[in-house]
């Protein structure tokens, strides 16, 4: 599958009532993968009303396909201690991801989503480790340690496309891209960067 990195603005006709919806689940770190921040339960779990009708906005804009298989998604909240995100891909069992930003304006610049190209140059350092001791870890002045090697590892992929963070704009790409969440905001829940979060495979 090869979907392009697809951006929508405007995506909710009432986004203002999307966010009150997201603020007022319960968060919680969890055992469902690694990654930064804290997140709900998965949307179909929380509403399936809202779940069915966010799916049914997604698909059109997905080239070539016409429902999902398999769709998981959730609200995430990322506060300004950890940084920025590491590069990566998404699981293999997914062929689309995206996320809803959901933090009214203004953003400033550098807070979105970064896509690069590949490079072949990956090896030395075990930063999937250092990734995961940071994303897993409670200390939060201790977090800043890991800035540097979050630094060397970006250091090694070329920049290619940048989406910037805009309230009620829909990022949709291919799983398989690599690509990074940019500068981490906020310290209370009412500031921190907010986010729909989606991982799919769509026929």
């Amino acid at each position: 599958m090869n979907t392009p990195i697809i951006t929508i603005d405007n995506f909710f006709e009432t986004p203002s009532l999307v966010r009150e919806f997201a603020l007022r689940q319960e968060y919680f770190k969890g055992d469902r993968g690694n990654w930064p921040g804290i997140r709900t339960a998965f949307i179909d779990t929380i509403d399936k009303e809202f779940f069915h009708v966010f799916a049914s906005k997604l698909i059109p804009y997905i080239p070539g396909k016409y429902a999902f298989r398999n769709l998981e998604c959730t609200f995430q909240l990322i506060d300004e201690t950890y940084g920025s995100g590491w590069v990566h891909d998404d699981d293999d069992k997914f062929n689309v991801a995206g996320m809803v930003y959901l933090n009214p304006g203004p953003v400033r610049q550098g807070c979105g989503t970064t896509f690069y190209d590949y490079r072949l140059d990956v090896n030395g350092e075990d930063y999937s480790k250092m990734f995961q001791e940071e994303v897993n870890s409670d200390d939060i002045e201790g977090r800043q340690k890991y800035q540097k090697y979050r630094e060397e590892h970006r250091g090694k992929w070329t920049p290619n496309v940048v989406v910037e963070n805009r309230y009620n704009r829909c990022n949709i790409f291919n799983s398989k891209l690599w690509h990074s969440a940019d500068n981490f905001f906020g310290t209370d829940a009412d500031t921190t960067r907010l986010t729909l979060v989606f991982f799919g495979h769509a026929i």
